[in-house]
């Protein structure tokens, strides 16, 4: 297996070799812009990293629609809008799926959207002990600089129950609305961003060329 390993790995360096190669600029000389060899890499890195950037998104996002949209069409579809109504995620068919797990352990996705009644019992009562623990330290029994802790709250999944606020309904469905999109169309998507770079890539010593010489005129114009 170990030579196998290791021809999967030679390839895998000459195809980031191969990408690195293709991606490389021959730049020309921007006397106007006062470019050193490092800002021209920088920006060279910007351009790529917009790409990437851009690429994930859509990827997150349609993830986000797809797979987290499936647990709020899930409460949506129970009635889970009140503290009395909610449900766990066994209730709901999710107990077994880590995304929709690490996402409402996260916070992120269904901040302000999602909400769990045991979470909601807890902030209360973390307001009424910081409340308590800075009257101690008014009072003189704590010292004067001491800082209350704040221990964030731990989701049980067996127990834990979810529902989405009547308020946030509406927010819910458009923030998580949205038809799957064909594995095709993604790949197409992909290729057409990929290109896109290339030739961005190709053409960035022409466009900063014309903005060093615009750059050159205005200085020209001014003097």
């Amino acid at each position: 297996m170990k030579p196998i390993f290791h021809r999967l790995d030679n390839i895998f360096v000459l195809i980031i070799e191969a990408l690195k190669e293709s991606l490389q600029i021959d730049y020309g000389e921007y006397e106007n812009l006062n470019l050193s060899g490092l800002s021209l890499s920088r920006i060279r890195a910007a351009v790529i990293a917009v790409f990437i950037g851009s690429i994930i998104g859509i990827y997150a996002s349609l993830f986000n629609k797809k797979i987290y949209g499936r647990f709020v069409r899930a409460l949506g579809n129970e009635s889970c809008f009140t503290p009395e109504s909610a449900k766990t995620l066994k209730e709901l068919g999710f107990l077994k799926s880590p995304s929709i797990r690490y996402a409402i352990r996260r916070g992120t996705v269904y901040k302000d959207t999602i909400c769990c009644p045991d979470e909601e019992e807890y902030r209360k009562e973390l307001e009424q002990r910081r409340g308590v623990f800075y009257a101690k330290v008014s009072a003189g029994e704590y010292p004067a600089k001491s800082k209350f802790k704040v221990i964030p709250f731990k989701y049980d999944f067996e127990t834990a129950k979810f529902y989405i606020p009547e308020n946030k309904i509406f927010e819910a469905e458009e923030k998580f609305k949205g038809k799957s999109v064909p594995l095709f169309l993604l790949i197409i998507l992909t290729v057409i961003m990929i290109a896109a770079l290339y030739v961005t890539i190709a053409f960035l010593p022409d466009i900063l060329m014309l903005i060093n010489n615009f750059v050159g005129m205005f200085s020209t114009s001014i003097n």
